[in-house]
């Protein structure tokens, strides 16, 4: 599989493409299939790969070099654009300005469950969906039972708490987080 493509948009085959996020002129796609974020051009009409290596994992650093595994679902506060990346079990994020991946919240591709804690303590089962709400970011993790809410605040080193909702559905839990210091 080639995971570095780029070119007109119509000669450009998707693979598995699950989400669209559109910021200025610029539609992301996140690609399941080749675990990777692709950007379109809207202007000049042209089509490549934004971030992911192409190698199915957690990885965090440069775009290019930075792994996701089945990123779905994408969401932007017009600054950041953030990732549910559910086969990570996590939910990732990416500074429009600094060209680097960073890991929010969440475990690793065998690390998922139900837990409340911090940072990577944080335990997600298979995030799918994310909307950014004013200063919040809403998470769909569709094998959960409850529903979460979590203040997250923006220096690399502060935690990152999650705490208990209202129930949303047997089998969903619907995340909440603002970027305000807690």
């Amino acid at each position: 599989m080639e995971y570095f493509k780029q070119g007109p948009a119509r000669s450009i085959a998707l693979s598995s493409p699950w989400d669209l996020q559109l910021v200025g002129e610029t539609l992301y796609i996140a690609m399941a299939g080749p675990h990777q974020i692709w950007k379109l051009d809207l202007d000049k009409n042209e089509i490549s790969t934004f971030a992911g290596s192409g190698r199915e994992a957690r990885l965090d650093g440069p775009l290019l070099e930075a792994g996701f595994a089945q990123p779905s679902g994408l969401a932007t506060d017009g600054k950041n654009l953030y990732v549910a990346d559910s086969e990570s079990n996590i939910i990732r994020a990416h500074d429009l300005s600094d060209g680097q991946v960073r890991t929010l919240v969440g475990g690793d591709l065998f690390e998922f469950g139900d837990v409340d804690a911090t940072g990577n303590d944080v335990r997600l089962q298979h995030p799918l969906g994310s909307v950014s709400v004013g200063n919040r970011l809403l998470i769909a993790d569709t094998l959960q039972s409850q529903d979460q809410r979590t203040p997250i605040r923006k220096s690399k080193e502060s935690p990152r708490s999650w705490e208990p909702v209202n129930p949303v559905r047997p089998t969903a839990r619907l995340h909440r987080f603002t970027n305000q210091p807690v």
